[in-house]
């Protein structure tokens, strides 16, 4: 079943989900009071752009309250079990050998792999310490039960959480979702009862929705992008603009700081465009709900804010290429 998009917002998060697809260090992404099925069809979109972007089958996994240090890590099992030739035969020896079976999270192959999580508020502790470790890493160890492996997370993570409850989110987990947006589907609940939200808006879904044409034409749009290698520059008007946004006032982090960089980056390649320009910057701004009352100038002349001067960010943002 396909399903046109009915509003600029919700064009607005394809794109932010086509260029996350795009921009390997764009792993997490929070969404703002979704319900737990516009979360699902989210996801199912998502896992749809992946594989069309990066032209292998995605994979998914969900993490809630109910995830053990098996599921995140891996689990031990009797390997093997190889019959042979003659099926009145026992099986073969090496049917008897211990063999640890790593998680989805440590080894998934080239399929792109999504994790879910439909509430961040209740999420187990063992789940909470994996994002923390994995999320935006560029380097994993595991030491447990004897396995000593060391990997590059490489997976991308969608998680939903009510705006009334993200004080229950313990800061360290809310740092590694450095894109925040509101669900494009909010404004057709407000006001409603919670039985009246779920009578037209929660109940499941009979079948998965197919990507309507504007977003599949956005999906191949970044296979071409990712199989070229090209991406828009920035300019120093774009990081000027960047800066300010974050100013001493408005202490939003590094990764967020970067995340608008990398986000306004990718919405110029995705039209391609050469250059960021400011208005590229602005516009990814409005997408991750971060103020448009700067009290900087447009102009390109401003000051560079002392945690990171212009020179050292442009210099960041060229070592951080997606495909370096």
């Amino acid at each position: 079943m396909e399903k046109m998009i009915q509003s600029p917002q919700e064009e607005d998060f394809c794109k932010l989900l086509t260029v996350a697809a795009i921009e390997s260090q764009l792993q997490g992404l929070l969404v703002f009071d979704a319900t737990e099925k516009d979360l699902l069809r989210f996801a199912d979109r998502w896992k749809q752009i992946l594989t069309i972007a990066h032209q292998s089958p995605a994979q998914a996994l969900t993490l809630n309250s109910a995830t053990t240090e098996e599921n995140l890590w891996g689990h031990f099992r009797v390997g093997g079990a190889l019959p042979t030739k003659s099926p009145t035969k026992k099986l073969d020896r090496q049917s008897s050998q211990i063999i640890w079976q790593p998680s989805k999270l440590i080894e998934h192959g080239s399929n792109p792999l999504l994790v879910v999580i439909p509430d961040l508020t209740r999420l187990s502790l063992s789940a909470m310490r994996a994002c923390v470790a994995l999320l935006d890493s560029e380097l994993a160890s595991l030491q447990r039960d004897g396995i000593d492996h060391t990997w590059q997370p490489q997976f991308w993570c969608i998680a939903g959480c009510q705006s009334d409850r993200l004080g229950e989110v313990s800061p360290h987990l809310l740092d590694r979702f450095a894109l925040r947006c509101k669900s494009p589907n909010v404004k057709h609940f407000e006001g409603l009862s919670p039985l009246e939200r779920f009578e037209r808006y929660d109940r499941p879904s009979e079948a998965n929705e197919d990507l309507s044409p504007t977003v599949r034409e956005l999906a191949e749009r970044s296979r071409e992008i990712i199989a070229n290698q090209f991406m828009a520059t920035m300019t120093d008007e774009a990081i000027a603009r960047i800066q300010a946004y974050f100013t001493k006032k408005v202490p939003l982090g590094m990764r967020r700081l970067f995340a608008l960089s990398r986000l306004a980056r990718g919405l110029a390649s995705l039209e391609n465009e050469a250059e960021v320009s400011i208005a590229m910057v602005d516009r990814a701004a409005k997408i991750l709900g971060l103020s448009q009352n700067l009290s900087l100038p447009i102009a390109p002349v401003v000051a560079p804010i002392e945690a990171i001067p212009k020179r050292q960010f442009k210099d960041e943002m060229q070592r951080l290429e997606i495909f370096a």
